[in-house]
């Protein structure tokens, strides 16, 4: 073997040492990795969510028929004083599952718009939010619209 042919066997060597250092090393790694993308993006299960915690919500009650925090729509609003809910462009609030329009998320309050046609019948309902990204259902309380 001759000089020239004993150094290509050693860099075709070298290169193969190289490569397989590096496929070894990569399967090595850990997906959940924080040094990996994916372990940047993925959440723990055992990480805590923020539970949801209600403090105050209104009003309460109307009589059938009777507008109440009238908007600019002409619709009623709803507000809710609460912390722990998602702010998701889907976040939703219900009224006995119909879904209420003009739904805001704060830091610590959600509010809604109640079209008239909702509270034209004296009863209870029952008000809803649900995080947008089929996140959590929180019960907030019953409304109740009594006789005119």
């Amino acid at each position: 073997m001759n000089d020239l042919s004993a150094n290509r066997s050693m860099r075709k060597l070298y290169a193969v040492a190289v490569i397989g250092t590096m496929l070894l090393a990569l399967s090595a790694c850990d997906k959940n990795s924080p040094a990996s993308p994916e372990g940047k993006q993925s959440k723990s299960p055992t990480q805590a969510i923020e539970p949801i915690v209600l403090q105050d919500w209104g009003p309460k009650e109307t009589r059938a028929g009777e507008a109440f925090n009238r908007q600019p729509t002409n619709n009623s609003a709803i507000w809710i004083k609460v912390s722990g809910v998602k702010r998701h462009p889907d976040t939703k609030v219900t009224w006995s599952g119909s879904t209420l329009a003009g739904v805001a998320v704060g830091a610590d309050a959600v509010t809604a718009e109640v079209p008239p046609e909702l509270f034209q019948r004296e009863g209870q309902y029952e008000i809803v939010i649900e995080e947008g990204d089929g996140g959590r259902k929180f019960s907030v309380g019953k409304f109740v619209v009594n006789p005119k």
